[in-house]
């Protein structure tokens, strides 16, 4: 019989899967099949192959050589088919081979793929070989795997690294698998498992564990029985005093022997792997079940010398004991200086370990029971004695909370069901500690005190209180809050609370420093949170820098393939806690009226240079998931603001800073002045003007003057720089048509291009200068300073050294000495940091002088 022909498919579908091209020719005869050609194109892969396959070969005469090629393009559309809610692929390949003659049938596989996402799942990469061998009766006789993974991770773990290699042979599987989960931590596991129906069990030969110091090793030979129940034999890690021991049988239709037994483990070595970075100590204690599958028994004790970022806590003992659906807590947390916080009391728990028929039908195996009876039973007493708290810090985000202190007391009891429990009692906070570093701030005197009522805590009252280091204002600031917050199934839920603010640092950072006044509600749950109120800020510094003048922390929405890409290139792993938008500032509604004082201050030290004191009013409102806006103007206050810009400081003369958009995009239009005193005339001094228009980002700075009226820029520029008209600058030459063109070429350039970044691209860089400067005054002259920094062996701090010389404007160069002239004098200067802020200068002129100057900023 031979059977010949072509098959051709086109736009096909099969639920999420698109086939755009199937097609194949191929001749069936004698139990051989000649595919000569396999294509598929899809949605989902693109597939090449050829080549002989023998199907039937009584005498093991027919001969196989069947090549294929696929190159996986979007596993998306196979999601509902595997039973996963995301399944994404960055670059996926497979090649393979069958051939040979029955008997000796064999394959080869090889895959390769970048940047896999399967639910909670990611791989950077996944190398793998599989070469198999089958008998006369298409059974497996052997089969070897050998494969690599480079950044598996789950949330909670990222594993760098995973090599491994396995074997099948006679009803078992050899395996040895080598892990890098980080610098500090790998492990190397070998062993076998033996698929025999009879002895069905996982064996380890040996297992290594690296974590840190510590190195972990099997005892000796173990396993693990499977099937109608787990036996667990010999189980036994060692690292010098510390072990963990797991021995014994679950049995889900019959009893119950299992013990866990840990000797001195140090739990600093995993514990930022759990996210509890500088959690610390040491752990001692056992759990035993045992009891019928139907009514299972748990008793266990825990003890655990407790370490909170190096510093010791205390001790914590914990015994469990499970029987008739309840679980009996009694945890006691022993603080070193003598305080105590304990926990006991009863919790309903279904422990109980059933044949899960339904389950195992589906393919899940075995289950254990859900149907917790929540009737009545709950009973939890907590209660405290000034206990110390700060031993929480490595269960919080340390970029949210890096100091956190104070005792708490409490007598709280919890009763009712886990449906619906019922909380009383009272909770005092005293003396607390409360370190925000996104804030930069740190509150003190941190004073909380609640009762518990049903499902809802009354917060009598809660204050702190800032500091104000460095401020010539006196007293320390504070906020006070009370309301209420329901705890639904002890759940955050609903809130309402007031808070008042006198004299409050907000925030204290290198970009924002706020002090306020207020009062202020908010209310709502925190999914749509609202905050209300009226806010007075005392005082205030916004630092003009490049990240609170642009866009450089504009939100960016990563794709797929960006985490793929960040994952596949340098290891690193954005979840889904990572990349969330929803938090709640985010979620929050506002709207703020707000009085802003006169020690409110725009400052830049970049080009324009400018500290600009403020007051006004402003109307502050977000709307849910939206920016902050702002609405109204806040003026200028200019006896105290000034900008420097051309190497000069300009007094300003009005301004406004008028909002009406983003907070961040507000409209400034400033003008300044800048008085050059005549030589002829000391009451009729030069007035050069300076107008700053624009957003904080993109400022139009454009120079002019009011005494005389419409200089030319060349003029400008020179009184600027020398303190004259560019017709007696020496530097800008002379008058006349030529002299003029050059004026005006050379004016230009120093105007936009700077004078100061002008003279030290043209001198610093040829001379090797740290410091090039010119200080003119009309009345006393120009002189030009030049100086550098030089390090000297045996002192900490480099030693300053700068000349200044005179500039002469005369036509002569001999030296002023009348009365009323300046003395035209060379002067050297020797300066040196002795502490911070406090510097030692000797300098010589005519005479020697030696000065202690002291600097400091606020």
């Amino acid at each position: 019989m031979r059977l010949r022909g072509n098959l051709l498919v086109r736009d096909t579908h099969l639920q999420g899967i698109r086939v755009d091209t199937l097609r194949t020719a191929f001749d069936l005869a004698d139990g051989l099949a000649r595919i000569d050609t396999v294509v598929v194109h899809s949605n989902v892969v693109t597939l090449q192959g050829g080549g002989p396959i023998a199907l039937t070969d009584s005498l093991g005469e027919r001969t196989s050589n069947f090549r294929f090629a696929a190159t996986l393009d979007n596993l998306a559309p196979l999601e509902p088919l595997v039973g996963a809610e995301y399944l994404a692929l960055g670059e996926g390949a497979v090649t393979g081979r069958v051939f040979g003659r029955p008997g000796t049938l064999r394959l080869d596989v090889r895959t390769t793929l970048n940047s896999l996402a399967y639910d909670d799942l990611r791989l950077a990469g996944f190398e793998a070989v599989v070469l198999a061998e089958f008998d006369r009766h298409r059974t497996l006789r052997l089969a070897e795997v050998q494969g690599d993974l480079r950044y598996a991770s789950v949330p909670a773990l990222t594993i760098e690294n995973t090599a491994f290699e396995a074997s099948y042979a006679d009803e078992t599987v050899r395996f040895i698998t080598e892990m890098v989960v980080d610098k500090r931590r790998d492990a190397r596991l070998q062993g076998r498992v033996e698929l025999n129906p009879e002895r069905r069990r996982v064996v380890l030969d040996s297992l290594r564990l690296r974590f840190d110091d510590d190195r972990w090793t099997l005892l000796q030979e173990a396993s693990i029985a499977y099937g109608d129940a787990y036996r667990i034999s010999n189980l036994l890690l060692y690292a010098g005093d510390q072990q963990i021991a797991l021995d014994g049988v679950v049995d889900f239709d019959g009893r119950q022997s299992l013990i866990l037994t840990i000797e001195q483990f140090r739990i600093g070595a995993v514990a930022d792997l759990l996210d509890f970075q500088g959690l610390d100590g040491t752990l001692n204690g056992y759990l035993d079940l045992s009891g019928a599958a139907t009514a299972p028994t748990l008793g266990g004790a825990l003890n655990l010398d407790l370490a909170s970022y190096d510093r010791e806590v205390g001790t914590l003992a914990l015994n469990l004991a499970y029987d008739s659906l309840l679980m009996d807590v009694d945890a006691r947390l022993r603080h070193r200086d003598g305080s105590r916080l304990t926990l006991a009391g009863t919790v309903p728990m279904d422990l109980r370990l059933t044949e899960a028929d339904a389950a195992a039908r589906r393919g899940q195996g075995v289950a254990i029971a859900t149907d917790i009876a929540t009737a009545g039973n709950l009973n939890l007493a907590l209660r405290s004695d000034s206990f110390a708290i700060g031993w929480i810090r490595p269960f919080l985000d340390p970029t949210v909370v890096d100091r956190l202190e104070g005792t708490l007391s409490a007598e709280v009891d919890i009763t009712g069901t886990l449906d619906s429990p019922t909380l009383s009692g009272f909770a005092r906070l005293r003396d607390g500690v409360l370190g925000l570093p996104e804030l930069g701030t740190e509150y003190r005197a941190v004073q909380a005190r609640a009762t518990l009522d049903g499902d809802r805590i009354v917060l009598e009252e809660a204050r702190l209180r800032s500091s104000r280091p460095g401020r010539l204002r006196a007293g320390d600031g504070r906020l006070s809050a009370s309301g209420t917050i329901n705890l639904p199934d002890l759940t955050l839920g609903a809130f309402d609370l007031t808070a008042e603010a006198r004299d409050f640092l907000a925030i204290n950072t290198s970009d924002y420093r706020a002090v306020l006044d207020g009062r202020f509600t908010l209310q709502g749950t925190t999914e749509e949170p609202v905050l209300e109120g009226n806010v007075t800020v005392l005082s205030a510094d916004i630092y003009l820098t490049d990240e609170t003048s642009s866009d450089a922390y504009e939100e960016v929405t990563l794709t797929e393939a960006d985490l793929q890409m960040l994952e596949r290139r340098f290891g690193v792993r954005v979840t889904e806690e990572d990349t969330t938008t929803f938090d709640f500032y985010e979620a929050l509604s506002m709207a703020l009226s707000v009085r802003l004082e006169r020690d409110i201050w725009l400052r830049s030290t970049e080009n324009p240079e400018m500290y600009i004191q403020f007051t006004g009013d402003l109307d502050v409102q977000k709307a849910p998931y939206g920016e902050e806006q702002a609405f109204g103007s806040i003026e200028v206050i200019p006896e105290r603001s000034v900008i420097r810009q051309f190497g000069k400081e300009f007094s300003i003369t009005s301004g406004t800073l008028t909002f009406n958009g983003p907070v961040t995009d507000p409209l400034l239009d400033i003008d300044a002045e800048y008085r050059v005193p005549s030589r002829e005339n000391p009451g009729d001094p030069v007035i050069i003007t300076l107008s700053v228009e624009g957003r904080l980002d993109n400022l139009d700075i454009e120079p002019g003057s009011e005494n005389p009226p419409n200089m030319e820029l060349t003029d400008i520029v020179s009184y600027l720089v020398f303190g004259r008209p560019a017709s007696e600058s020496f530097l800008l030459g002379g008058s006349g048509a030529g002299g003029n063109q050059n004026v005006g070429e050379i004016g230009v350039g120093i105007a936009l291009g700077q004078v100061a970044a002008l003279l030290e691209s043209t001198l610093g860089q040829e001379l090797g200068l740290d410091v090039i400067e010119i200080e003119q005054d009309g009345l006393r002259g120009t002189k030009i300073t030049a100086g550098s920094y030089y390090s000297i062996r045996g002192l900490p701090n480099p030693v300053f050294l700068a000349i200044s010389q005179p500039i002469s404007f005369s036509s002569s160069n001999a030296t002023e000495t009348g009365s009323g002239s300046a003395i035209q004098q060379t002067e050297v200067t020797i300066e040196y940091e002795l502490a911070e802020g406090l510097l030692a200068r000797i300098s010589r002129r005519r005479s020697i002088r030696f000065n202690l100057i002291w600097k400091t900023a606020y």
